[in-house]
C-alpha cells in the first residue's frame, strides 16, 4: 500500500528582516524515496542562471540546491532538514498528500512544484519581467494612495490612531503552514487579502496564470482561517482604450469565484475600495 507523500517547501528571502519569502522548490518523500525539484533546474540537473536574475547571489542558491538535494537523500526524516535553515534560505513544512491515486512520486512533485512555485520553470522566467514589474506599478499606485491616507505600515509597526492598518507584503499562513504573500493585507477580526493585476502590458497570459495561483491562495487561506473570516479582493488595471482580451475576461471569472474584483480605472470602484480601507483601518 502506498503511503502518503510528505513534502517540504524551499524558500528564499532577499531580506530575512522583511519576512517576504519566495518559494523556490519542493522536496517530497514517498515509500522511502525522496525527490526534489527547484526553480531554474533543467532536466540534466543544471541550473539556468537566466532564471535567477532576480536573486542577489545565484551562486549561493546553487549551493543550497545541492545541499538540499544531497541531504534529502540521506536523512531518516525530511523534517530533520528544517534544522539547516539559515539566513536567506530555508525550508517550511508543506504537509502530507494522501489522495494521489496511482500517481508516481514524479507526478506528485510536478504538481506540488506547479502549485507552490507559481507554474514551473517557464512561468518563473516570465515572472520577473511580465508579472512582478507591471504589477509593481499598480501596487505602487495603491501604496501612494494608502500612504497619503496614512494607513499603510511596514511589517507590524504600530501607527498611532490606526487600529487596523494595511500591511504591505505581509506573510499569511495557509493550511499546513504554507506561507503566502499577498500584495496587501488588513485585519480587523476579518482578514482582508488584496492582490493586484496590471493588464496594461502586451503579455497577459502570465497574469492569467497568476490569477489562477491567486485564486488558490485565497481559497487555501480561507480554508485555514474559515470562510467567514477572509475577504478576498483583486484589483485589476486594464487599458481603457483596448478591447478586453480573453486572458483578462478569464482572469475576472477566476478571481470573481473567490472574491471581489475592483476595476482601478473605474473612479467609483477605486474610491470605494480606498474608502473601505480607511473605514477598516480606523474602525
Amino acid at each position: 500500500m502506498t503511503e502518503r507523500v510528505q513534502y517540504l517547501i524551499a524558500q528564499y528571502q532577499a531580506d530575512p528582516l522583511r519576512k517576504e519569502p519566495r518559494n523556490v522548490g519542493v522536496i517530497a518523500r514517498m515509500d522511502g524515496r525522496t525527490l526534489a525539484r527547484f526553480m531554474g533546474e533543467k532536466e540534466d540537473g543544471r541550473i539556468d542562471g537566466r532564471e535567477l536574475r532576480w536573486m542577489s547571489f545565484p551562486d549561493v542558491y546553487r549551493q543550497w540546491v545541492f545541499f538540499w538535494r544531497e541531504s534529502g537523500n540521506s536523512v531518516a526524516h525530511l523534517e530533520q532538514l528544517l534544522a539547516s535553515n539559515k539566513g536567506n534560505y530555508g525550508l517550511v513544512r508543506g504537509g502530507k498528500v494522501s489522495d494521489i491515486g496511482s500517481d508516481s512520486l514524479e507526478q506528485v512533485v510536478d504538481h506540488l512544484f506547479t502549485r507552490f512555485v507559481s507554474g514551473g520553470f517557464a512561468e518563473a522566467m516570465r515572472t520577473v519581467d511580465q508579472i512582478t514589474v507591471p504589477s509593481r506599478k499598480l501596487e505602487n499606485a495603491i501604496e501612494i494612495e494608502l500612504l497619503g491616507m496614512d494607513i499603510l505600515v511596514e511589517d507590524d509597526m504600530p501607527k498611532e490612531g490606526v487600529k487596523h492598518p494595511v500591511r504591505r507584503k505581509h506573510v499569511v499562513q495557509g493550511r499546513r503552514e504554507v506561507p503566502f504573500t499577498p500584495a496587501f493585507s488588513q485585519e480587523n477580526g476579518a482578514l482582508w487579502l488584496i492582490e493586484t493585476f496590471d493588464f496594461t502590458g502586451p503579455k497577459q497570459r502570465p497574469l492569467f496564470e497568476h490569477a489562477g495561483f491567486t485564486a488558490y491562495m485565497f481559497s487555501d487561506i480561507r480554508k485555514a482561517r474559515g470562510t467567514s473570516k477572509v475577504q478576498a479582493i483583486s484589483v485589476l488595471k486594464t487599458d481603457p482604450e483596448a478591447e478586453e482580451s480573453k486572458h483578462i475576461a478569464n482572469s475576472r471569472k477566476v478571481l470573481l469565484n473567490e472574491g471581489e474584483v475592483v476595476d482601478w480605472n473605474d473612479e467609483v470602484q477605486r474610491k470605494a475600495f480606498l474608502e473601505e480601507r480607511r473605514h477598516v483601518a480606523v474602525g
